[in-house]
Order: structure tokens, then C-alpha cells, then sequence
């Protein structure tokens, strides 16, 4: 089971944060993992045991003012914020409180989820029809979509594309009203998440267009049957639209533009030691109250 510590790093933009323990004699610094302003340290191994001692450094210098912090029942991640750590030559930044979202907003942004869910519905049901006679072997080559005041002349490829779109679409604004939910079930619902909630459909429309072309351009077979090719491409575009990040991650892998590995991964034999600038003891000492 994971064990992890965590450190609010928001009062200390452009300083990197690490962790020295007394498993390691002080002279390791264990590297954390910055995401949202929050550092994250792993301590899963078997070493990091109940009443080991651990301090949080900054810029590999200096160690956090006040006594040693203690591993606890390793039940439960540890959390840290600006108030309980504090480094002696680096003034931490005021950090504001995120604004939570107002009942009116929430209600706004579910009711235009809402519609999206039922446009990208009303859009998938109507193109489907066109593209089911398109993706017969011998039919026609283009046939034109009237909806409401548009006349949209499709050949078989752009139909799969536009149907992919509308799953995609469908699947996002799913997603977005299950995450928004969820947030508004355990009151941590902010402001700042508002633009994300309504983007994230259009995002998963246009990721979608993606997934489904790069796979039709060499894996999905689109001259096999008519059903198989459209419940084909909307399972992938509505899988793309309800789990938009881990779709990205995975196509930037297959494509061959994940960034090269970190060399600081392995060390000295021991996996998330950092050895270099950690040699020496950073300014004060581990224990003390300096």
C-alpha cells in the first residue's frame, strides 16, 4: 500500500523541495513529485517505518525551522501546509484561499453541461443514420445532413469523424458533470474550476477527432461491416471523451513524444536517492529548532 507525504509548495514558487530521513543518515535527498503547487514524496518502501525522522529542504541548502517530523501509523498520507513548515532564509509567499463556486454558478455550468450532453445525444443519433448508408460497400459516395438550419454534404470518412465528435463530446460533458458532483457533494467546489467544466466537452470533441482518425488511418478497419465500423468508432471517441487525461497520456506515448526519462531517478543503488549537492549537510541541523 502507498504511503505518501505531502507539502504545500505554493509559498515557495521557483524553490525546489526535498526530504532528508534519518533511514538514511541525513545525507540523502529523496526528490518529490510537484504537481498543482503540492510536493509529493513517496516513502512506500520498507525502510520508511512508524518513528522514522524527516525533515522537508529547501534548494538542497537549508532544512525546515523545528523539530523532526515523525512517520505516523502509515494508515493515512500526511499533509503539509505553509503555517507547519518554514525554511530560515526563504520567506514563504501569502497564498489565498481558493473562492468557492457560488450555488448559482454550479447550477449554470450543470444546466449548460447538461445541454451539451443532450446536443452531442441529438447530434450522434442523426449523423448515425447517415453514416450507417455511407458505410455500405456500393452506396453512395456523399449524402447530405440536415440539421435544423445546416446542410452538411458528408462523404463515409468525414461522417465516422463527425459521429466520433458527438460520442467524444457526450462522453466529456459526462465526465464534467460527474466531477462537478462529486465536488458539490464534498463542498470542495471552486471557482477557478468553472472554465474547466465547460471546456472539457470541447476538448473531448476535438481529442476524439484524434483518436478516431489515428486509428482509422491504419488499425480500424472501416470497410468491414457497417455495424461493427460505427459501434466501433463510437466506443473509442466516448471512451476518449470520459477519460480525456488518460487518453492524451497514452497517445503522446504512442506517438513517441513522451519527454526523456529523468536522470534522477536511480542513484547510488538505492531507488529516489539524489546524490550531488545532498553530500553535503545543508545549513542547520536535523532535530534542532535553530
Amino acid at each position: 500500500m502507498a504511503f505518501l507525504v505531502t507539502l504545500d509548495g505554493r509559498p515557495w514558487p521557483g524553490h525546489e523541495i526535498t526530504m532528508r530521513t534519518s533511514a538514511d543518515a541525513w545525507t540523502l535527498d529523496m526528490p518529490g513529485k510537484r504537481a498543482r503547487g503540492q510536493w509529493t514524496f513517496d516513502l512506500t518502501e520498507p525502510r520508511f517505518q512508524p518513528g522514522v525522522e524527516f525533515k522537508f529542504v529547501v534548494d538542497h541548502v537549508e532544512y525546515m525551522l523545528g523539530a523532526n517530523l515523525i512517520i505516523g501509523d502509515r494508515v493515512r498520507p500526511q499533509s503539509y501546509l505553509a503555517p507547519e513548515v518554514s525554511f530560515p532564509s526563504v520567506r514563504a509567499k501569502p497564498t489565498a484561499s481558493p473562492t468557492s463556486m457560488p450555488v448559482w454558478v454550479a447550477l449554470c455550468v450543470a444546466t449548460v453541461l447538461i445541454a451539451s450532453l443532450l446536443a452531442a445525444a441529438i447530434g450522434l443519433f442523426t449523423v448515425w443514420p447517415v453514416a450507417a448508408v455511407l458505410a455500405r460497400p456500393g452506396g453512395a459516395a456523399t449524402r447530405t445532413l440536415n440539421m435544423l438550419w445546416f446542410h452538411v454534404t458528408l462523404t463515409d470518412q468525414t461522417s465516422l469523424l463527425l459521429l466520433a465528435g458527438c460520442a467524444g463530446a457526450a462522453g466529456g460533458a459526462v465526465h464534467a458533470l460527474s466531477v462537478l458532483a462529486v465536488r458539490i457533494a464534498s463542498q470542495s467546489t471552486t471557482a477557478r474550476w468553472s472554465l474547466w467544466y465547460l471546456i472539457n466537452p470541447v476538448n473531448a470533441f476535438v481529442l476524439s477527432l484524434l483518436i478516431v482518425a489515428a486509428i482509422n488511418g491504419g488499425l480500424l478497419n472501416t470497410n468491414s461491416t457497417s455495424a461493427i465500423s460505427l459501434y466501433g468508432v463510437v466506443a473509442i471517441a466516448g471512451t476518449a471523451g470520459l477519460f480525456t487525461k488518460r487518453v492524451l497520456s497514452l497517445l503522446s506515448s504512442w506517438l513517441g513524444q513522451v519527454a526523456p526519462a529523468s536522470t534522477t531517478g536511480k542513484q547510488g543503488g538505492r531507488s529516489g536517492a539524489v546524490s550531488g549537492a545532498a553530500t553535503s549537510k545543508p545549513a542547520g541541523r536535523p532535530g534542532s529548532a535553530l
